[in-house]
């Protein structure tokens, strides 16, 4: 593998510029922890700049930020405590004559963290830090051979393409087949489920049953298309009202009577049934990894915080309004969590499966933890269904609700380099491939059962904050805490996982950038740059469970070209919290909620 390593990551995946420090680097033969000193310490800021793999993301160094109690759209600089850094690179206090990043954060050298801690004291573990760089060194190999084992999987894949395409076979799904994201996948049983006339399980499909099949979906969808349009109609006319109403306010103190009226007729009920079918009969039509093209926007959780939604769409454009997107074709992901809490549940996933109906290839919606019975029936959407539409149509309508959810997608990728997930990658052992592959509907019992927990934790899985403890304290939990995969403080199937496993993750499936989202920060600003910028959390409900958070959502723009690869430019957009507005907690934001 190393000796691949030099022939094929020289020649094809590292830029000319970098393939001199490469190469010293390999035939330096980094498996051992740097020495101290000062030439040791450049290479490796030089390897740590080959092995991120971060060029072809453009992370902004300021984000869009809208006020709705001033009606003011501002452009504000991202500060330090949003861009979070190990210890072990973001250094401590300024120095004169230290060397600064791009972003302002000082990289400190191991040197200074060997010989001082934060406190001047000596280090009370040498051994602790030496641990920590060969994780670090090790790490950084993984990635080199992430990409090599990615370029293997990417130049069969595409002769198989060939094969395919001789033989006249046409996917039948509406996304091209990915690269393989994992070694030693069957690639002809991986495409089978997307070939027309071959189902997920490699049986035949006859022409007659999938003519059948599409007859009866054009009929849903055309019923489904009519109710959509006026729900949208009515949508953004809402959008205008909130956006002039003269004072903000919380969306559980937002005058919510007769909104669903509003918003989908008197026959409100018939309405929501008809708009959970026509998305259930688009959902089942997708395949269970979605592809997306930039420009898109990116939402965390709404958790049926509709005023929320509706001061985003108006201050940063909604889905179909090219106006208010500059003329340019968005597209428009929702990661997860649509209900559940909120205090206008119905009113969200209502207006979210218009979207998805009237606009399938615009609209994307990927499954969070909370679109599943058993969640709703704790927190809260079994009741708002029983509570707003009665004991008859409650029950029938929420159970069309969940054969629609049951059919959402599991992950989204963008560009063909970032994946969005709701929770994240679990212990990242899994590939891309083998999304596709996953089976839908896809029910509680499947979802929790052992053999998919890696599913489950798509949906439920966090990442390791960066550095929680210093590596020079002494502290043995300082090394495993950040590194490798931990059990969640969740539950006991759930995983966490540390910035080690987000790159190789990364380098394995060909992404430079995860998106997930699943998690508010108390007091925090509705997003997070982790992970040495391989990973982006966002969350859009603000104040959430009086958390007094932002809401934000990401932006995804297209910026340039690198060889045959797009660059990519994120930029988050944040709404501000009423509670921040009304000077009732401090803005420093902390620790993320760990809320079911």
């Amino acid at each position: 593998i190393v000796e691949d390593a030099k022939s094929l990551l020289l020649e094809e995946v590292v830029s000319d510029k970098r393939k001199a420090t490469l190469n010293a680097l390999l035939q330096r033969g980094r498996f051992i922890a740097p020495q101290v000193g000062d030439e040791a310490v450049d290479v490796e800021q030089d390897e740590e700049k080959v092995a991120t793999g971060n060029d072809l993301i453009q992370i902004d160094h300021n984000y869009d930020f809208f006020d709705p109690s001033t009606r003011e759209l501002r452009v504000k600089k991202t500060e330090e405590n949003l861009r979070v850094r190990r210890i072990s690179v973001r250094g401590g206090s300024s120095e004169s004559g230290s060397s600064t990043g791009s972003d302002g954060v000082r990289a400190r050298r191991p040197s200074e963290i060997s010989q001082v801690s934060s406190t001047g004291s000596e280090c009370r573990s040498p051994s602790n830090l030496d641990k920590w760089m060969r994780r670090s060194i090790i790490l950084r190999w993984g990635v080199l051979t992430g990409k090599l084992l990615h370029n293997h999987a990417t130049t069969g894949h595409a002769a198989f393409q060939r094969q395919i395409s001789d033989r006249n076979l046409q996917p039948g799904g509406l996304v091209r087949i990915i690269s393989l994201g994992s070694v030693g996948s069957n690639v002809g049983e991986t495409y089978a489920g997307y070939v027309r006339g071959l189902a997920a399980d490699g049986t035949y499909v006859s022409e007659q049953d999938e003519r059948k099949d599409s007859r009866a979906r054009r009929q849903v969808l055309k019923v489904a298309e009519r109710r959509a349009k006026a729900v949208v109609k009515k949508m953004r006319i809402l959008i205008e009202k909130v956006l002039r109403e003269p004072e903000d306010k919380l969306d559980c103190d937002w005058a919510g009577a007769g909104l669903c009226k509003f918003l989908f007729s008197e026959e409100f009920t018939d309405t929501l049934m008809i708009l959970a079918s026509g998305a259930n009969a688009v959902l089942a039509s997708q395949p269970s990894l979605i592809e997306v093209q930039a420009p898109c926007k990116v939402f965390g959780d709404i958790h049926g915080q509709l005023r929320d939604l509706m001061l985003l769409f108006g201050a940063f454009g909604s889905p179909g309004d090219d106006k208010a997107t500059e003329g340019v074709g968005m597209s428009f992901v929702f990661n997860g969590d649509f209900v559940d809490r909120g205090s206008h549940q119905l009113e969200v996933i209502g207006i979210l499966f218009a979207l998805k109906i009237l606009m399938p290839e615009r609209v994307w919606l990927v499954r969070g933890n909370h679109e599943d019975r058993t969640m709703n029936e704790k927190y809260g959407f079994r009741k708002a269904c029983m509570q707003g539409l009665g004991k008859d149509m409650g029950p029938k309508t929420y159970d069309m609700f969940h054969k629609a959810f049951d059919q959402l997608p599991l992950a989204c990728r963008v560009a063909d380099q970032i994946l969005v997930v709701h929770g994240g990658i679990g212990n990242g052992r899994w590939g891309l491939a083998d999304v596709l592959f996953i089976k839908r509907p896809l029910g509680g019992d499947v979802l929790y059962s052992p053999q998919n927990r890696w599913i489950f934790n798509m949906l439920w899985s966090d990442p390791i904050e960066d550095d929680p403890i210093d590596p020079s304290s002494g502290d043995e939990k300082a090394v495993h805490e950040v590194f490798g995969v931990h059990t969640s403080g969740r539950c006991d199937a759930a995983v966490e996982f540390g910035w080690d496993i987000t790159k190789t993750f990364c380098a394995r499936n060909g992404l430079s950038l995860v998106v997930r989202s699943h998690q508010c920060s108390a007091g925090g600003n509705g997003f997070d740059i982790m992970h040495d910028d391989s990973l982006v959390r966002v969350f859009s409900a603000r104040d959430y469970e009086g958390n007094g958070n932002d809401g934000a959502v990401i932006e995804i723009t297209p910026s340039g070209v690198s060889g045959e690869r797009q660059i990519l430019s994120v930029r988050p957009q944040v709404l501000r919290s009423w509670t921040k507005a009304q000077n009732m907690i401090p803005t420093t934001p902390m620790s993320p909620t760990r809320l079911m």
